[in-house]
């Protein structure tokens, strides 16, 4: 990836999306360890705008999160979550 935001979240989702927290999602057990890391990290509020305690980044900017979110099969709903802060 070419994006460091994009390079941080591939690192946290295969850090943190599991094959086991994939089966134990599937078996409804929820993945909060895993999005807890990922709002620690900022992820959730890439687009939301820096006076807002954001990122502050464009839509063009985030979709490397998204990508890396689909790649690891990231178990809750990051690029939704995204969008609607941004919202």
């Amino acid at each position: 990836m070419d994006n460091i935001f994009g390079d941080a979240a591939e690192r946290l989702f295969s850090q943190t999306c599991t094959p086991e927290v994939i089966r134990r999602t599937e078996q409804g057990q929820p993945p909060a360890a895993a999005w807890q890391a990922c709002e620690d990290a900022g992820f959730a509020d890439a687009l939301v705008l820096e006076a807002h305690g954001g990122a502050g980044l464009g839509l063009a900017d985030a979709l490397p999160v998204v990508l890396a979110a689909g790649r690891h099969l990231c178990p809750y709903p990051i690029a939704h979550t995204l969008l609607a802060r941004a919202w």
